[in-house]
C-alpha cells in the first residue's frame, strides 16, 4: 500500500510462498489510523475480507476473482 500523493509504502507485509495471501488480513489491517484504501491482490477478494477493510473504515481496491459471484 503506498500513498498515491507522496508515492511513499505506508505499510508492507511479506509473508512465504505456502502461506495463502488472504491469512495475512490481520497483518494488513493493523493501523492506528486506517488508509483512505487498501489496495491488494485477487487472494484479499473474498467477501469476509472486503468487509472488514470496510469495517476498518477504508475502501479495498481489489480486483474480482474471475470465479468469484457477484454480490
Amino acid at each position: 500500500m503506498h500513498d498515491t500523493f507522496c508515492k511513499l509504502v505506508l505499510h508492507l507485509a511479506i509473508s512465504g510462498g505456502q502461506l495463502h495471501d488472504g491469512k495475512m488480513i490481520d497483518c494488513i489491517l493493523n493501523w492506528s489510523k486506517p488508509p483512505l484504501a487498501i489496495v491488494a491482490d485477487k487472494a484479499y477478494g473474498s467477501a469476509r475480507i472486503r468487509r472488514e477493510i470496510k469495517d476498518e473504515g477504508a475502501l479495498p481496491v481489489i480486483p474480482a476473482k474471475a470465479n468469484a459471484n457477484p454480490s
